[in-house]
């Protein structure tokens, strides 16, 4: 028989009593009606708890799966956000003394045929005033061209350019440069000759992604600039100087570096903020 609890004493009555024979408390019309509709959205809720239980288990069924077929993918996603909050907190903790972790070295390419003269064109749109700071290519020797690049591999891309120390724009010589791709699972490094030259193999990745880049040098702070975020060798002076501040306290970082879709190769020239 179907009871409910009476609100005074919690005795179970039956549905249709009009009154409570312990506390003597009496029951109204409109409470016994409710008592019955309350009943009644007690058993439609039982009916439906299977069905829920299922549709729930079938969610978790279907979520499970869909993470077992795309395991790879959220590995990498996964690997890559890691990388990222660790580089994070590593320079946020100690950006002086932030020392890249160590990577697999893998050799540049040597030139295999002998270098052709390049020459410098100026870019689009920057300024030709007395004022303008000197650029870069400005103070690299004129008769030493830029490294060959060798033909390249399919799925591979080469960088390359000089390395410049940001805050005088001399060339930077005998600088070991890591290349660390967002996902961790690609790698290269490349050492800068004697008149700030380098060259390194990368390899493409799909869905692409950028190479974050840091220098081992006693003389220079790890992170590396490079001229496709900020045209740094045609800043003044005085920003340069800024910038190279706000590297040693860590409040600038630099931009992950990525290829150019369909091309072989891309130029960039490179920079670092001395420590002192």
């Amino acid at each position: 028989m179907d009871t409910i609890p009476c609100p005074g004493c919690r005795t179970l009555l039956n549905l249709s009593d009009t009154g409570c024979p312990i506390c003597l408390r009496g029951r109204s019309k409109y409470e016994i009606t409710r008592g019955y509709a309350r009943l009644r959205e007690d058993k439609t809720r039982r009916r439906r708890r299977p069905f829920i239980i299922l549709g729930v288990l079938a969610i978790v069924a279907a979520a499970g799966r869909v993470a077992y077929l795309q395991r790879e993918r959220i590995a990498q996603v996964y690997g890559s956000g890691r990388a990222r909050v660790t580089r994070f907190a590593d320079e946020a903790g100690d950006p002086a003394n932030y020392a890249p972790h160590p990577i697999a070295k893998t050799p540049a390419a040597a030139p295999t045929t002998a270098p052709r003269p390049i020459e410098p064109s100026p870019a689009p749109g920057r300024s030709s005033s007395p004022e303008r700071a000197i650029s870069a290519a400005a103070t690299a020797p004129k008769d030493i061209p830029d490294l060959v690049v060798p033909p390249v591999s399919p799925g591979m891309w080469a960088a390359h350019g000089r390395v410049y120390d940001l805050k005088t724009l001399k060339p930077a010589a005998d600088i070991m440069l890591d290349f660390t791709h967002s996902s961790n699972l690609y790698r290269g490094s490349s050492r800068s000759d004697a008149n700030g030259r380098y060259l390194v193999i990368l390899q493409r990745t799909e869905p692409p992604g950028g190479y974050e880049v840091v220098c081992e040098a006693s003389g220079y702070l790890a992170p590396v600039f490079h001229e496709a975020d900020i045209p740094y060798a045609d800043l003044p002076a005085a920003d340069r100087e800024l910038l190279v501040d706000s590297a040693r306290s860590g409040d600038t970082h630099s931009t992950p570096l990525t290829d150019i879709d369909g091309a072989e190769s891309r130029r960039l020239d490179l920079f670092l903020a001395p420590r002192r």
